[in-house]
């Protein structure tokens, strides 16, 4: 299940990547605002929701961590009841 995932992030990095470089390719949005390649209305969208994504980018570190500090919690707690089970 984790590689699949791993897997299905890499091909939707891959996808974006080449039917919507704008999204994923930074060295394609500085080439384009250099030539005059996007429209106000583009650059002024892009500019309203960078902080929006940065803010959502923190929010999955945020979740990521309290999940891993939940396992890890669970983890003590197991081990120690099989400690237990174990000494008899």
């Amino acid at each position: 299940m984790g590689f699949a995932s791993i897997g299905l992030l890499f091909g939707l990095a891959a996808w974006l990547w080449l039917s919507a470089p704008v999204l994923v390719d930074p060295w394609f949005v500085l080439d384009g605002l250099a030539s005059g390649a996007f429209s106000e209305g583009t650059i002024r969208l892009m500019a309203a929701m960078l902080p929006v994504v940065v803010l959502l980018c923190l929010l999955v570190v945020l979740v990521s961590l309290l999940l891993a500090f939940a396992v890890f919690s669970n983890e003590r707690r197991l081990i120690a009841l099989i400690r237990r089970l174990l000494d008899g």
